[in-house]
């Protein structure tokens, strides 16, 4: 699996329920716009194997987690030195 789509699989869940949290109302849009440039500039800068740019978008934790799937089940990556 290459490193692009070892990303987009640690992420783009994490995108995906962002919308969730954020609450009901009149300024949802511009929050909804903002997620979603986000996740582009995360899928661009994957499509482009630009790892500098892709590491920006990445949570800078030892909690970050990425889940890929394994010869065998799946397995867990922490921390954003494991997950780049």
């Amino acid at each position: 699996m290459t490193l692009a789509r070892f990303a987009v699989c640690a992420i783009t869940p994490l995108f995906l329920l962002l919308p969730l949290c954020t609450p009901i109302g009149a300024g949802d849009n511009h929050k909804n716009q903002q997620i979603r440039d986000l996740y582009k500039n995360l899928i661009d800068a994957e499509n482009r194997h630009d790892l500098p740019a892709v590491r920006e978008l990445v949570w800078n934790s030892p909690s970050t987690l990425f889940v890929a799937k394994a010869p065998v089940g799946w397995h867990g990556y922490w921390g954003i030195d494991d997950v780049m």
